[in-house]
């Protein structure tokens, strides 16, 4: 059932410009099937990358490695995938996916890609996101959760970027 619905997921956003979402479980070692899938290049910061609770809810109770991260440039748009996993087990405690608009693009594809982020997550979930909106500290924010996933998709206009963050619990 979990690669049926990793695979569904796959497919549907495959049809769109949208990016596919995991919202299984998996370890770290299956990463690179998935950047290869997506054609991406792994990437390094020279800094290191935490994460705060309001970010991963579950953010104290693991201890993460420095994730792992590919970036994908297409014609409107580039996407970094991260991956954070937990040190002791290996497991993917939280993915952040991120897509930064190019400046000539952005009228045409930013709202689409939320749009369509949005769909393919409540389809999978069943029921419309609770929504909160952007205040002057913080990017406007759409969340599902259930009794395993938690999702967020955070929108920076003014900064002409898209985060959809999938954890478990």
């Amino acid at each position: 059932m979990k690669i049926y619905s990793t695979v569904l997921f796959f497919l549907i956003s495959a049809v769109t410009s949208a990016q596919s979402f995991n919202f299984v479980q998996i370890k770290a070692v299956a990463i690179d099937s998935l950047r290869q899938k997506n054609n991406g290049n792994f990437i390094t910061y020279d800094y290191t990358i935490g994460v705060s609770q309001d970010y991963f809810p579950n953010a104290t109770k693991f201890k993460l490695a420095e994730p792992i991260i590919y970036k994908t440039i297409q014609k409107d748009f580039v996407t970094e995938n991260s991956f954070y996993f937990s040190k002791i087990d290996s497991v993917i405690r939280l993915i952040e996916y991120q897509w930064d608009i190019i400046d000539e693009s952005f009228d045409s594809v930013y709202y689409k890609i939320v749009n369509q982020n949005k769909e393919i997550i409540t389809n999978y979930f069943h029921f419309t996101p609770q929504e909160i909106p952007e205040t002057d500290v913080k990017a406007a924010k759409s969340i599902w959760e259930n009794d395993s996933v938690y999702v967020q998709q955070l929108i920076m206009p003014g900064l002409q970027r898209i985060r959809v963050l999938v954890s478990w619990k």
